[in-house]
């Protein structure tokens, strides 16, 4: 069985991940660190430094993008469509965000998270362009 019969073969359970991987990346963690006390002490320790902030965001989102290019390889061909979804988990959790501990106003912050969340998903969109398509 080939590599996609394969992926065909367990796409809703793949599907089911991709939700709730995407559910996980929305939480707003600050939200939940100042709620959980032991929580929010791993985040400030992982999270408290500006580079590790960027890094973060760069996995998460490289994360979602190969969750769902693997799951829609369609959208390998269709930038537009994987830019747009892309962009709209991070304007969720960037919203999420506001929301919930933030209390305040869309700011240049927030867009450097999104432009990051971005570059990470075109990462991957563009490896899966250029080496994953050629070999299958």
């Amino acid at each position: 069985m080939n590599g996609l019969v394969q992926l065909q073969a367990h796409r809703p359970k793949l599907l089911t991940g991709l939700v709730l991987f995407a559910a996980v990346a929305l939480i707003p963690y600050g939200w939940l660190a100042e709620l959980w006390p032991l929580f929010g002490a791993v985040v400030d320790a992982l999270f408290s430094a500006e580079w590790a902030h960027i890094v973060g965001h760069l996995g998460l989102f490289m994360g979602l993008g190969t969750a769902v290019l693997a799951l829609f390889p369609q959208l390998r061909w269709r930038p537009g469509l994987y830019f747009a979804l892309i962009l709209a988990l991070g304007m969720a959790q960037e919203l999420l965000q506001l929301l919930t501990f933030k209390h305040r106003a869309f700011a240049a912050a927030d867009l450097f998270d999104l432009l990051t969340d971005a570059a990470g998903a075109g990462l991957v969109f563009l490896y899966f362009r250029h080496h994953i398509s050629e070999v299958q």
